[in-house]
C-alpha cells in the first residue's frame, strides 16, 4: 500500500528562544507520517536532516518506513534549514538538535498511540551526530571550544561559509565558553531504543568517552566518495567508538548527497541515486527498528565496494607501555609545558608537549624507531 502524504504543523517550544527574535519561542515545523495499515500501538522512528536541509531530504525513507508499518517524525531544526533562514546559532549550536527530537517525541506520545519499547532515530550528515546525541554522544568542550575560537579549523559547511566569523561577530568569548559548557553535557533521551547515522559529521568535535558509553544497537552508512564527511574522519569515528555499532559502505562511488531526496539534489540525477539509498533499507519489520545484518566485530570498510571490510586498531595503554621500552631513550622523556594562555579560551587544563627536543629535531623518529624494530622483530620470527 503507497504511504500517505505527511501530516505538516508546527509545534512551538517555550523553553527555548528564537534566535532571530528572543521574544518568540523556539519553532518545530514536524512531517508526520501515520503508516498505511498501523499497528497499534505502533513503532515509531524519528528523522533528522543534515546541516542547511530539511525534513523532506529523507522523505525516501521516512515514506520507506511508513509502509513498513512503522510512525514516523521529522523536524526542520530552527536556524538550519532551508525552509526557513539560515542563523549561525543553528549552524553552530548542535546540541539544541537531539533537544528538537526529545520535544517532538514528547508531541508523538501525546498525539498518537506509540509502542515506548520500540523507538528509534535516524540521521543523515549532521542528523547522524543528532541521532547518536540522543543516544549519549556528546561534543569534546575542549575542541569545540578551540573552533569556536579560530584555534582549530572549523568543519567545511557549503551552506554557511565563514560562519565561524560570523559567530565570533556575534557573541563574546566569555559568552561562547558559557554556551559550550552548557552544550557539552548528555542530552541523552532514554526512549530512544536504537540508532541509524547515514553519512553521519562531526566525528573529530565529540568526546569518545561519549561514544564508547553508548549501548543502543547503532548502524552507520557512508558513502565511498564523501569529500563533504569524509567517513575517515566521521563515519569510522562512530563505527570504531561505539561498542554496538555495525556499519559498511554503499558503494565506493557514493557521494554525501546521493543520499537526500531527488527533489533537493542538484541537476546531476541518476537512477543510481535511488539504488544507492535503497541498498541502505536492511531493514527489519517493525519489531527491530534500524535492523540490518551486523558486520564481523572489530571490523569495518571504507570506500571499497559493499561488503568489504577495513580492521581497525584502538588505542593500548599496554601497546604503548611495550613501545616505550623499545625505543631509544633519547627520543623519550620530551619536556611538558603549562600553558596558562589557552586555558581560559579552551575552558580547561592546557599542557604543551614539545616534541621535536631530541636530536633530530622530529617527532617523527619514535614511530620510524618502533617500526624498525617491530620490521626486524616480525623477520626473525618469520612473519611476513
Amino acid at each position: 500500500m503507497a504511504p500517505q502524504p505527511p501530516a505538516v504543523a508546527t509545534l512551538y517550544d517555550a523553553s527555548r528562544p528564537h534566535w532571530s527574535t528572543p521574544s518568540r519561542v523556539r519553532p518545530i515545523v514536524t512531517r508526520i507520517w501515520a503508516p498505511p495499515e498501523p499497528d497499534v500501538p505502533a513503532p515509531a522512528i524519528l528523522l533528522s536532516h543534515g546541516t542547511g536541509g530539511a525534513a523532506e531530504d529523507l522523505d525516501w525513507l521516512a515514506e520507506h518506513l511508513s509502509t513498513a508499518g512503522y510512525l514516523v517524525a521529522a523536524v526542520d531544526h530552527h536556524g538550519n534549514n532551508a525552509n526557513d533562514e539560515y542563523l549561525v546559532e543553528g549552524f553552530a549550536f548542535v546540541w539544541e538538535r537531539p533537544r528538537d527530537l526529545s520535544f517532538l517525541l514528547d508531541h508523538l506520545i501525546e498525539s498518537y498511540e506509540v509502542d515506548s519499547t520500540r523507538i528509534g532515530g535516524a540521521g543523515f550528515s549532521l542528523g547522524g551526530y543528532t541521532v547518536a546525541a540522543i543516544l549519549g554522544a556528546r561534543i569534546d568542550r575542549a575542541v569545540t571550544q578551540a573552533v569556536f575560537h579560530g584555534a582549530l579549523q572549523a568543519p567545511e559547511v557549503p551552506e554557511f561559509p565563514g560562519f565561524i566569523d560570523v559567530l565570533r561577530a556575534s557573541y563574546s568569548d566569555e559568552q561562547l565558553a558559557a554556551i559550550v559548557r552548557d552544550g557539552a553535557q548528555s542530552f541523552a533521551d532514554p526512549r530512544i531504543r536504537a540508532g541509524f547515522a547515514i553519512a553521519p559529521a562531526i566525528g573529530r568535535m565529540l568526546d569518545i568517552g561519549s561514544l564508547e558509553s553508548i549501548t543502543a544497537p547503532f548502524r552507520v552508512r557512508w558513502g565511498g566518495a564523501d569529500d563533504i564527511a569524509p567517513p575517515e574522519d566521521n563515519a569510522l569515528v562512530y563505527l570504531d567508538a561505539i561498542p554496538t555499532a555495525t556499519g559498511e559502505s554503499v558503494g565506493p562511488d557514493v557521494g554525501h548527497c546521493d543520499f537526500r531526496a531527488e527533489k533537493r539534489r542538484p541537476a546531476r540525477r541518476t537512477s543510481a541515486g535511488c539504488c544507492r539509498r535503497a541498498r541502505i533499507l536492511r531493514l527489519g519489520p517493525p519489531g527491530h527498528p534500524m535492523n540490518s545484518t551486523p558486520a564481523p566485530t572489530g571490523q569495518s570498510s571504507l570506500s571499497q565496494e559493499p561488503g568489504t571490510v577495513r580492521r581497525f586498531t584502538r588505542l593500548d595503554t599496554a601497546r604503548i607501555r611495550a613501545a616505550r621500552e623499545v625505543i631509544d631513550p633519547v627520543f623519550l622523556d620530551t619536556p611538558l609545558y603549562r600553558c596558562e594562555a589557552l586555558e581560559p579560551v579552551l575552558g580547561c587544563t592546557v599542557s604543551i608537549k614539545l616534541e621535536t627536543a631530541n636530536p633530530i629535531r622530529s617527532f617523527k623518529a619514535r614511530g620510524t624507531e618502533l617500526g624498525h624494530v617491530s620490521f626486524i622483530g616480525g623477520a626473525m620470527s618469520g612473519s611476513r
